[in-house]
Protein backbone atom coordinates (compact mmCIF):
# COMPACT_ATOMS: atom_id res chain seq x y z
CA UNK A 1 0.00 0.00 0.00
CA UNK A 2 1.19 3.72 -0.55
CA UNK A 3 1.95 5.38 2.72
CA UNK A 4 -0.97 7.65 3.97
CA UNK A 5 -1.42 9.55 7.10
CA UNK A 6 -4.34 8.21 9.52
CA UNK A 7 -5.56 12.13 9.03
CA UNK A 8 -5.92 10.90 4.96
CA UNK A 9 -7.67 8.06 5.80
CA UNK A 10 -10.21 9.09 8.24
CA UNK A 11 -10.93 11.48 5.20
CA UNK A 12 -11.57 8.62 2.59
CA UNK A 13 -13.44 6.74 4.88
CA UNK A 14 -15.54 9.78 6.97
CA UNK A 15 -14.16 8.54 9.88
CA UNK A 16 -13.18 11.02 12.75
CA UNK A 17 -9.23 10.63 14.33
CA UNK A 18 -8.18 10.41 17.89
CA UNK A 19 -5.03 10.29 18.67
CA UNK A 20 -1.56 11.09 16.72
CA UNK A 21 -1.40 11.56 12.99
CA UNK A 22 0.82 8.93 12.29
CA UNK A 23 1.82 7.25 9.08
CA UNK A 24 0.82 4.02 7.52
CA UNK A 25 2.03 1.69 4.88
CA UNK A 26 -0.53 -1.52 5.01
CA UNK A 27 -3.70 -2.39 6.69
CA UNK A 28 -4.81 -5.98 8.44
CA UNK A 29 -8.13 -7.38 9.15
CA UNK A 30 -6.39 -10.34 10.96
CA UNK A 31 -5.31 -9.53 14.38
CA UNK A 32 -2.82 -12.53 14.58
CA UNK A 33 -1.36 -12.01 11.36
CA UNK A 34 -0.38 -8.17 12.14
CA UNK A 35 3.24 -7.14 10.86
CA UNK A 36 4.07 -4.17 12.07
CA UNK A 37 3.74 -0.32 10.68
CA UNK A 38 -0.16 -1.30 9.77
CA UNK A 39 -3.56 -0.36 10.35
CA UNK A 40 -5.36 -2.71 11.46
CA UNK A 41 -9.71 -2.72 10.78
CA UNK A 42 -11.77 -4.06 13.31
CA UNK A 43 -14.73 -6.13 10.74
CA UNK A 44 -17.50 -7.47 12.27
CA UNK A 45 -18.97 -11.05 11.00
CA UNK A 46 -22.01 -12.97 12.03
CA UNK A 47 -20.12 -15.15 14.07
CA UNK A 48 -16.83 -13.05 15.13
CA UNK A 49 -16.47 -9.18 16.12
CA UNK A 50 -12.79 -7.97 15.82
CA UNK A 51 -12.77 -5.13 18.08
CA UNK A 52 -12.58 -8.06 21.00
CA UNK A 53 -8.87 -8.64 19.68
CA UNK A 54 -8.02 -4.84 19.35
CA UNK A 55 -5.37 -5.87 22.34
CA UNK A 56 -4.09 -8.60 20.51
CA UNK A 57 -3.49 -6.12 17.13
CA UNK A 58 -1.87 -4.22 19.04
CA UNK A 59 0.74 -6.68 20.83
CA UNK A 60 1.19 -8.22 17.56
CA UNK A 61 2.58 -4.54 16.05
CA UNK A 62 -0.44 -2.72 14.83
CA UNK A 63 -0.17 0.84 14.66
CA UNK A 64 -3.38 2.10 14.55
CA UNK A 65 -6.62 1.41 14.35
CA UNK A 66 -9.93 1.49 12.47
CA UNK A 67 -13.07 0.78 14.65
CA UNK A 68 -17.19 1.62 14.90
CA UNK A 69 -16.88 2.94 18.56
CA UNK A 70 -14.44 4.73 21.24
CA UNK A 71 -12.07 2.64 22.85
CA UNK A 72 -9.24 2.44 25.32
CA UNK A 73 -5.79 1.61 23.31
CA UNK A 74 -2.62 3.44 23.27
CA UNK A 75 -1.77 3.76 19.44
CA UNK A 76 -4.16 6.30 17.62
CA UNK A 77 -7.28 5.13 15.93
CA UNK A 78 -10.20 6.08 13.57
CA UNK A 79 -13.84 6.01 14.30
CA UNK A 80 -16.38 5.19 11.73
CA UNK A 81 -19.70 4.18 10.94
CA UNK A 82 -18.96 0.92 9.84
CA UNK A 83 -15.65 -0.30 9.40
CA UNK A 84 -16.33 -2.87 6.43
CA UNK A 85 -17.39 0.13 4.80
CA UNK A 86 -14.49 1.84 5.17
CA UNK A 87 -12.39 -0.72 4.03
CA UNK A 88 -14.41 -0.44 1.05
CA UNK A 89 -13.90 3.18 0.77
CA UNK A 90 -10.15 3.28 1.60
CA UNK A 91 -9.45 0.40 -1.37
CA UNK A 92 -11.33 2.87 -3.78
CA UNK A 93 -9.80 6.08 -2.49
CA UNK A 94 -5.99 4.42 -3.13
CA UNK A 95 -7.05 3.15 -6.46
CA UNK A 96 -8.66 6.23 -7.53
CA UNK A 97 -5.76 8.04 -6.36
CA UNK A 98 -3.14 5.88 -8.58
CA UNK A 99 -5.13 5.26 -11.40
CA UNK A 100 -3.93 2.31 -12.59
CA UNK A 101 -5.74 0.81 -16.08
CA UNK A 102 -7.76 -2.07 -14.00
CA UNK A 103 -9.65 -4.93 -15.80
CA UNK A 104 -12.23 -6.62 -13.69
CA UNK A 105 -12.99 -10.39 -14.30
CA UNK A 106 -16.08 -12.67 -12.86
CA UNK A 107 -17.76 -15.74 -13.93
CA UNK A 108 -18.65 -18.96 -12.60
CA UNK A 109 -15.37 -21.24 -13.36
CA UNK A 110 -11.99 -20.14 -15.00
CA UNK A 111 -12.04 -16.76 -13.48
CA UNK A 112 -9.18 -17.38 -11.76
CA UNK A 113 -7.42 -18.59 -14.29
CA UNK A 114 -8.40 -15.82 -17.22
CA UNK A 115 -7.06 -13.74 -14.67
CA UNK A 116 -3.76 -15.02 -14.39
CA UNK A 117 -3.45 -15.53 -17.89
CA UNK A 118 -4.33 -12.15 -18.54
CA UNK A 119 -1.17 -11.53 -15.48
CA UNK A 120 0.54 -13.13 -17.98
CA UNK A 121 0.37 -11.02 -20.70
CA UNK A 122 -0.10 -7.26 -19.29
CA UNK A 123 2.93 -8.24 -16.58
CA UNK A 124 4.75 -8.26 -20.29
CA UNK A 125 3.56 -4.78 -20.88
CA UNK A 126 4.13 -2.97 -17.69
CA UNK A 127 4.31 -3.77 -14.05
CA UNK A 128 1.03 -5.03 -13.37
CA UNK A 129 -1.28 -6.15 -9.14
CA UNK A 130 -3.61 -9.01 -9.68
CA UNK A 131 -6.04 -10.63 -7.45
CA UNK A 132 -3.94 -13.32 -5.09
CA UNK A 133 -5.87 -16.65 -3.86
CA UNK A 134 -9.55 -16.02 -2.92
CA UNK A 135 -9.45 -13.18 -2.17
CA UNK A 136 -12.41 -11.87 -4.56
CA UNK A 137 -15.43 -10.68 -2.25
CA UNK A 138 -16.42 -7.86 -0.19
CA UNK A 139 -13.22 -8.38 1.85
CA UNK A 140 -10.72 -9.62 -0.22
CA UNK A 141 -11.26 -6.83 -3.10
CA UNK A 142 -10.40 -3.58 -1.15
CA UNK A 143 -8.07 -5.81 0.12
CA UNK A 144 -6.47 -5.64 -3.09
CA UNK A 145 -7.02 -2.49 -4.28
CA UNK A 146 -4.86 -1.58 -0.70
CA UNK A 147 -2.04 -3.44 -2.68
CA UNK A 148 -1.68 -0.81 -5.01
CA UNK A 149 1.65 1.10 -5.65
CA UNK A 150 2.79 3.78 -7.77
CA UNK A 151 4.78 1.24 -9.55
CA UNK A 152 1.68 -0.48 -10.77
CA UNK A 153 0.69 0.18 -14.65
CA UNK A 154 -2.22 -2.57 -14.47
CA UNK A 155 -4.51 -3.87 -11.75
CA UNK A 156 -6.35 -6.95 -12.51
CA UNK A 157 -8.94 -7.69 -9.86
CA UNK A 158 -11.08 -10.74 -9.96
CA UNK A 159 -15.01 -10.54 -8.40
CA UNK A 160 -16.86 -13.44 -6.92
CA UNK A 161 -20.10 -13.76 -5.17
CA UNK A 162 -22.84 -15.87 -3.83
CA UNK A 163 -25.59 -13.22 -3.89
CA UNK A 164 -26.85 -10.51 -5.67
CA UNK A 165 -25.74 -7.37 -4.81
CA UNK A 166 -22.19 -8.52 -4.26
CA UNK A 167 -20.54 -7.88 -7.49
CA UNK A 168 -22.49 -4.49 -7.57
CA UNK A 169 -20.40 -3.43 -4.52
CA UNK A 170 -16.97 -4.35 -5.20
CA UNK A 171 -17.37 -3.30 -8.87
CA UNK A 172 -17.76 0.46 -7.69
CA UNK A 173 -15.22 -0.45 -5.48
CA UNK A 174 -12.90 -1.09 -8.82
CA UNK A 175 -13.96 0.57 -11.41
CA UNK A 176 -12.43 -1.40 -14.48
CA UNK A 177 -11.79 -0.07 -17.41
CA UNK A 178 -12.07 -3.94 -18.83
CA UNK A 179 -14.90 -5.76 -16.90
CA UNK A 180 -15.33 -9.50 -18.53
CA UNK A 181 -17.72 -12.19 -17.68
CA UNK A 182 -16.29 -15.77 -18.64
CA UNK A 183 -19.02 -17.95 -18.85
CA UNK A 184 -22.47 -18.39 -16.84
CA UNK A 185 -23.27 -21.74 -15.47
CA UNK A 186 -24.55 -24.18 -12.55
CA UNK A 187 -23.02 -22.53 -8.98
CA UNK A 188 -24.04 -20.99 -6.20
CA UNK A 189 -27.88 -21.57 -7.33
CA UNK A 190 -28.93 -21.64 -3.59
CA UNK A 191 -28.27 -17.57 -3.71
CA UNK A 192 -29.21 -17.13 -7.40
CA UNK A 193 -32.02 -19.41 -7.79
CA UNK A 194 -31.48 -19.98 -11.48
CA UNK A 195 -29.12 -19.68 -14.40
CA UNK A 196 -30.89 -16.38 -15.27
CA UNK A 197 -30.50 -15.67 -11.56
CA UNK A 198 -26.53 -16.52 -12.48
CA UNK A 199 -26.34 -14.31 -15.36
CA UNK A 200 -28.22 -11.11 -13.33
CA UNK A 201 -25.94 -11.44 -10.39
CA UNK A 202 -22.64 -11.44 -12.66
CA UNK A 203 -23.86 -9.17 -15.33
CA UNK A 204 -23.25 -6.52 -11.92
CA UNK A 205 -19.74 -6.23 -13.24
CA UNK A 206 -21.06 -3.64 -16.01
CA UNK A 207 -22.24 -1.35 -12.95
CA UNK A 208 -18.95 -0.17 -12.23
CA UNK A 209 -17.72 -0.04 -15.75
CA UNK A 210 -15.59 3.57 -16.32
CA UNK A 211 -17.02 5.56 -18.88
CA UNK A 212 -15.72 4.62 -22.72
CA UNK A 213 -14.51 1.50 -20.55
CA UNK A 214 -15.02 -2.16 -22.40
CA UNK A 215 -17.74 -4.66 -21.57
CA UNK A 216 -16.67 -8.37 -22.44
CA UNK A 217 -18.92 -11.23 -22.84
CA UNK A 218 -18.89 -15.12 -23.76
CA UNK A 219 -19.65 -15.36 -27.20
CA UNK A 220 -20.75 -19.00 -26.91
CA UNK A 221 -23.37 -18.06 -23.76
CA UNK A 222 -26.45 -18.73 -24.45
CA UNK A 223 -27.14 -14.92 -22.55
CA UNK A 224 -25.02 -13.24 -25.00
CA UNK A 225 -28.31 -12.16 -26.97
CA UNK A 226 -29.07 -10.49 -23.06
CA UNK A 227 -26.18 -9.26 -22.79
CA UNK A 228 -25.97 -7.24 -26.07
CA UNK A 229 -29.06 -5.65 -25.79
CA UNK A 230 -27.86 -4.71 -22.36
CA UNK A 231 -24.96 -2.86 -23.27
CA UNK A 232 -25.61 -0.37 -25.61
CA UNK A 233 -24.02 2.03 -24.03
CA UNK A 234 -20.28 0.45 -24.07
CA UNK A 235 -18.34 -0.52 -25.98
CA UNK A 236 -18.57 -4.42 -26.40
CA UNK A 237 -16.38 -7.26 -27.23
CA UNK A 238 -16.76 -11.04 -26.81
CA UNK A 239 -14.62 -14.24 -27.70
CA UNK A 240 -15.38 -17.64 -28.09
CA UNK A 241 -13.76 -21.08 -28.57
CA UNK A 242 -13.81 -21.29 -32.31
CA UNK A 243 -17.41 -19.01 -32.99
CA UNK A 244 -15.59 -16.82 -36.24
CA UNK A 245 -18.31 -13.62 -35.13
CA UNK A 246 -16.47 -13.15 -31.58
CA UNK A 247 -13.82 -10.51 -31.72
CA UNK A 248 -11.30 -12.91 -30.35
CA UNK A 249 -11.30 -16.72 -31.05
CA UNK A 250 -9.74 -19.55 -31.68
CA UNK A 251 -9.55 -22.11 -35.11
CA UNK A 252 -6.93 -25.19 -35.96
CA UNK A 253 -7.31 -25.99 -32.24
CA UNK A 254 -4.77 -28.86 -31.68
CA UNK A 255 -4.46 -31.41 -28.82
CA UNK A 256 -1.34 -32.97 -27.79
CA UNK A 257 -1.08 -36.55 -25.86
CA UNK A 258 -0.87 -34.62 -22.62
CA UNK A 259 -4.00 -32.16 -23.54
CA UNK A 260 -2.66 -29.41 -23.92
CA UNK A 261 -4.41 -27.40 -26.90
CA UNK A 262 -2.34 -25.50 -29.81
CA UNK A 263 -4.49 -22.91 -31.95
CA UNK A 264 -4.49 -19.94 -34.18
CA UNK A 265 -5.63 -16.60 -32.65
CA UNK A 266 -7.53 -14.10 -34.36
CA UNK A 267 -8.47 -10.84 -33.20
CA UNK A 268 -9.07 -7.65 -35.37
CA UNK A 269 -5.03 -6.88 -35.38
CA UNK A 270 -4.68 -10.30 -37.80
CA UNK A 271 -3.82 -14.33 -36.27
CA UNK A 272 -1.22 -15.62 -34.60
CA UNK A 273 -0.35 -19.57 -33.47
CA UNK A 274 -0.41 -20.04 -29.59
CA UNK A 275 0.64 -23.15 -27.86
CA UNK A 276 -0.42 -23.87 -23.96
CA UNK A 277 0.82 -25.03 -21.28
CA UNK A 278 -1.78 -25.62 -19.50
CA UNK A 279 -4.15 -28.86 -20.20
CA UNK A 280 -8.21 -29.09 -21.45
CA UNK A 281 -9.76 -27.73 -24.43
CA UNK A 282 -11.45 -25.63 -22.41
CA UNK A 283 -8.61 -23.58 -21.72
CA UNK A 284 -8.67 -22.32 -25.42
CA UNK A 285 -11.78 -20.11 -24.23
CA UNK A 286 -10.27 -19.10 -21.56
CA UNK A 287 -7.11 -18.19 -23.52
CA UNK A 288 -9.55 -16.26 -25.87
CA UNK A 289 -11.31 -14.68 -23.05
CA UNK A 290 -7.71 -12.99 -21.61
CA UNK A 291 -6.84 -12.19 -25.09
CA UNK A 292 -9.73 -9.59 -25.51
CA UNK A 293 -9.33 -8.07 -22.23
CA UNK A 294 -5.30 -7.47 -23.50
CA UNK A 295 -7.25 -6.52 -26.99
CA UNK A 296 -8.92 -4.37 -25.25
CA UNK A 297 -6.26 -1.85 -23.56
CA UNK A 298 -4.07 -1.87 -27.31
CA UNK A 299 -1.96 -5.14 -26.07
CA UNK A 300 -0.66 -6.46 -29.59
CA UNK A 301 -1.11 -9.92 -30.84
CA UNK A 302 2.69 -10.70 -30.32
CA UNK A 303 2.56 -9.66 -26.34
CA UNK A 304 -0.72 -11.61 -26.21
CA UNK A 305 1.12 -14.78 -27.51
CA UNK A 306 3.88 -14.59 -25.62
CA UNK A 307 1.68 -14.01 -22.61
CA UNK A 308 -0.69 -16.77 -23.08
CA UNK A 309 2.20 -19.12 -24.04
CA UNK A 310 4.12 -18.49 -21.12
CA UNK A 311 1.86 -18.95 -18.37
CA UNK A 312 1.84 -22.30 -16.25
CA UNK A 313 -1.00 -23.74 -14.25
CA UNK A 314 -0.76 -23.00 -10.38
CA UNK A 315 -1.73 -26.20 -7.51
CA UNK A 316 -5.03 -27.06 -7.46
CA UNK A 317 -6.06 -25.58 -11.29
CA UNK A 318 -5.47 -28.39 -13.63
CA UNK A 319 -1.41 -28.85 -12.68
CA UNK A 320 -0.10 -31.66 -14.03
CA UNK A 321 2.46 -33.72 -11.71
CA UNK A 322 3.97 -36.92 -14.03
CA UNK A 323 5.46 -39.78 -11.16
CA UNK A 324 6.35 -42.98 -13.23
CA UNK A 325 3.80 -44.03 -15.74
CA UNK A 326 0.88 -41.62 -13.85
CA UNK A 327 0.25 -38.21 -15.25
CA UNK A 328 -1.40 -36.60 -11.90
CA UNK A 329 -4.01 -33.82 -12.91
CA UNK A 330 -4.76 -31.44 -9.77
CA UNK A 331 -8.38 -30.09 -9.92
CA UNK A 332 -8.53 -30.10 -6.41
CA UNK A 333 -9.52 -26.34 -5.37
CA UNK A 334 -13.29 -26.46 -5.80
CA UNK A 335 -15.87 -27.99 -8.33
CA UNK A 336 -18.28 -26.21 -10.56
CA UNK A 337 -20.51 -28.53 -12.47
CA UNK A 338 -19.23 -26.55 -15.38
CA UNK A 339 -16.24 -27.08 -14.19
CA UNK A 340 -16.65 -30.84 -13.96
CA UNK A 341 -17.72 -30.91 -17.35
CA UNK A 342 -15.04 -29.34 -18.18
CA UNK A 343 -12.55 -32.12 -16.43
CA UNK A 344 -14.82 -35.22 -18.25
CA UNK A 345 -13.84 -32.81 -21.68
CA UNK A 346 -10.22 -32.85 -21.13
CA UNK A 347 -10.07 -36.46 -19.69
CA UNK A 348 -11.47 -37.28 -23.86
CA UNK A 349 -7.57 -35.94 -25.28
CA UNK A 350 -5.38 -38.03 -22.68
CA UNK A 351 -3.19 -40.55 -23.43
CA UNK A 352 -3.19 -44.16 -21.33
CA UNK A 353 -5.73 -45.45 -19.00
CA UNK A 354 -7.90 -42.76 -17.67
CA UNK A 355 -9.35 -42.29 -14.16
CA UNK A 356 -11.42 -39.49 -12.73
CA UNK A 357 -11.95 -39.01 -9.20
CA UNK A 358 -14.67 -36.78 -8.23
CA UNK A 359 -15.92 -35.16 -4.81
CA UNK A 360 -19.28 -33.75 -4.08
CA UNK A 361 -20.03 -30.62 -5.70
CA UNK A 362 -21.29 -27.84 -3.57
CA UNK A 363 -24.47 -24.95 -3.24
CA UNK A 364 -26.31 -26.48 -6.34
CA UNK A 365 -29.54 -25.58 -4.70
CA UNK A 366 -32.38 -27.76 -6.24
CA UNK A 367 -30.75 -29.41 -9.45
CA UNK A 368 -27.87 -30.74 -7.26
CA UNK A 369 -29.17 -34.36 -7.25
CA UNK A 370 -29.81 -33.66 -11.31
CA UNK A 371 -26.64 -32.24 -12.15
CA UNK A 372 -24.73 -34.95 -10.18
CA UNK A 373 -26.53 -37.17 -12.44
CA UNK A 374 -25.89 -35.31 -15.69
CA UNK A 375 -22.18 -36.00 -14.68
CA UNK A 376 -22.40 -39.57 -14.21
CA UNK A 377 -24.32 -39.14 -17.92
CA UNK A 378 -21.31 -37.46 -19.34
CA UNK A 379 -18.78 -39.95 -18.10
CA UNK A 380 -20.33 -42.82 -19.45
CA UNK A 381 -20.65 -41.34 -22.63
CA UNK A 382 -16.74 -39.98 -22.33
CA UNK A 383 -13.44 -42.04 -23.21
CA UNK A 384 -12.92 -42.36 -19.50
CA UNK A 385 -11.96 -45.91 -18.31
CA UNK A 386 -12.48 -45.79 -14.72
CA UNK A 387 -14.85 -42.93 -12.52
CA UNK A 388 -14.28 -43.06 -8.74
CA UNK A 389 -16.45 -41.02 -6.58
CA UNK A 390 -16.90 -40.27 -2.93
CA UNK A 391 -19.03 -37.95 -1.07
CA UNK A 392 -23.03 -37.78 -0.57
CA UNK A 393 -24.18 -36.70 -4.02
CA UNK A 394 -21.63 -38.16 -6.26
CA UNK A 395 -22.85 -41.55 -5.45
CA UNK A 396 -25.89 -40.51 -7.73
CA UNK A 397 -23.05 -39.69 -10.73
CA UNK A 398 -21.64 -43.43 -10.05
CA UNK A 399 -24.77 -44.63 -10.24
CA UNK A 400 -25.51 -42.79 -13.43
CA UNK A 401 -22.00 -43.65 -15.21
CA UNK A 402 -22.94 -47.12 -15.72
CA UNK A 403 -19.80 -49.63 -15.57
CA UNK A 404 -17.20 -46.88 -14.82
CA UNK A 405 -18.32 -45.85 -11.77
CA UNK A 406 -17.33 -46.57 -8.42
CA UNK A 407 -18.80 -44.79 -5.25
CA UNK A 408 -17.06 -45.06 -1.61
CA UNK A 409 -18.62 -43.29 0.98
CA UNK A 410 -15.52 -42.07 2.70
CA UNK A 411 -11.96 -40.61 1.44
CA UNK A 412 -10.34 -43.32 3.80
CA UNK A 413 -12.58 -46.36 2.01
CA UNK A 414 -11.69 -44.55 -0.97
CA UNK A 415 -8.04 -44.22 -0.04
CA UNK A 416 -8.15 -47.96 0.66
CA UNK A 417 -8.92 -49.13 -2.47
CA UNK A 418 -6.81 -47.44 -4.44
CA UNK A 419 -3.80 -48.65 -2.36
CA UNK A 420 -5.17 -52.17 -3.39
CA UNK A 421 -6.00 -51.52 -6.89
CA UNK A 422 -3.67 -48.32 -8.06
CA UNK A 423 -0.95 -49.54 -10.94
CA UNK A 424 1.91 -47.15 -10.86
CA UNK A 425 3.62 -48.83 -13.69
CA UNK A 426 0.22 -48.83 -15.75
CA UNK A 427 0.64 -45.60 -18.28
CA UNK A 428 -2.64 -43.64 -16.93
CA UNK A 429 -3.99 -40.35 -16.53
CA UNK A 430 -5.59 -39.51 -12.73
CA UNK A 431 -7.24 -35.73 -12.66
CA UNK A 432 -8.58 -35.25 -8.95
CA UNK A 433 -12.00 -32.75 -8.33
CA UNK A 434 -14.34 -31.72 -5.73
CA UNK A 435 -15.57 -28.55 -4.09
CA UNK A 436 -13.17 -27.02 -1.96
CA UNK A 437 -14.95 -28.15 1.39
CA UNK A 438 -14.56 -32.07 -0.04
CA UNK A 439 -10.76 -31.38 0.63
CA UNK A 440 -9.91 -34.01 -2.25
CA UNK A 441 -6.01 -32.11 -2.14
CA UNK A 442 -5.83 -35.49 0.99
CA UNK A 443 -6.69 -38.17 -1.97
CA UNK A 444 -4.03 -35.97 -4.72
CA UNK A 445 -1.29 -36.33 -2.31
CA UNK A 446 -1.99 -39.92 -0.99
CA UNK A 447 -1.82 -41.19 -4.70
CA UNK A 448 1.32 -39.04 -5.16
CA UNK A 449 3.19 -39.41 -1.81
CA UNK A 450 1.94 -43.31 -0.67
CA UNK A 451 0.68 -45.06 -4.41
CA UNK A 452 3.25 -43.55 -7.04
Amino acid sequence: MIRLSLSEVAKFCNGELFGEDITVSSVSTDSRAVEGNELFFALRGERFDAHSFLADAVRNGAKALVVEHRVDTAVPYIVVGNTKKALGLLGAAVKQKLGPVTVGITGTCGKTTVKDLTRSILSLAGETLATDGNFNNDIGVPLTLLRLTEKHKYAIVEMGTNHPGEIDYTVNLVKPDVALINNVGYAHLEGFGSLRGVFRAKSEIFNGLNSGGTAVFNHDSEFYGDFLNEQKHFRCCSFSRENSDATCYASDIQIDSRGRAGFVLHNPDGTVPVKLRIVGIHNVANACAAATAAYALGIGLDVIRQGLESYEAYQGRLKVTEKNNVTLIDDTYNASANAVFAAIETMNSMDGYKVLILGDMGELGDQAEELHKEVGARVLNSRIDLFLTVGNLTRLSAEASGGKGSFFESKDELKLWLKDNFDKNRKSAVLIKGSHSMKMHEILDYIKDELC
